[in-house]
């Protein structure tokens, strides 16, 4: 029973450094004209042997990954401008919508400020205020301007 363990372990060390060889890779064509590959050819068949790529040396290795890094941060450089990108516009975006109401908002008083009649507004602590001629063209002349310089 003691002997079973080592072996296993003696046999694992014999089949290890058959798993890690690479194999031979061959590649046919079928009857049916389709492409095969497989590590055995097939018996009766004409088979192309695949031959493996040729090792890098240390150098090209160092060169390659050096270059692998330098696209990763590129890509990274490139994500972060486009996530500022959108930031912006979006900031951009809000401005306007923002710009846009202050010009509505203004358009508004100004057309109730036009009207003929008493002008009412309700001032921060809810209480009603009347406004006379003067303060109605002052505001007027006030909303006409803003009007024209942002709108």
């Amino acid at each position: 029973m003691t002997d079973m363990p080592k072996a296993y372990i003696v046999l694992l060390l014999f089949l290890v450094p058959v798993a890690v060889l690479p194999g031979q890779l061959y590649k046919w064509t079928d009857e049916g004209g389709n492409i095969h590959y497989g590590d055995s050819p097939p018996a009766q068949k004409e088979v192309t042997k695949i031959l493996a790529p040729p090792k890098a040396d240390e150098k090209e290795a160092e060169r390659l990954r050096s270059r692998t890094e330098r696209l990763k941060y590129q890509q990274l450089d490139q994500e972060e401008i486009s996530t500022q990108r959108k930031d912006e516009a979006e900031q951009r975006k809000q401005a306007r919508i923002k710009k846009q109401k202050q010009c509505d908002y203004m358009k508004g008083e100004l057309k109730l400020l036009r009207k003929k009649g008493r002008h009412v507004y309700v001032d921060e602590n809810g209480n009603e205020v009347r406004i006379g001629k003067e303060k109605k063209k002052e505001l007027i002349e006030k909303y006409e301007r803003l009007i024209a310089k942002n709108c």
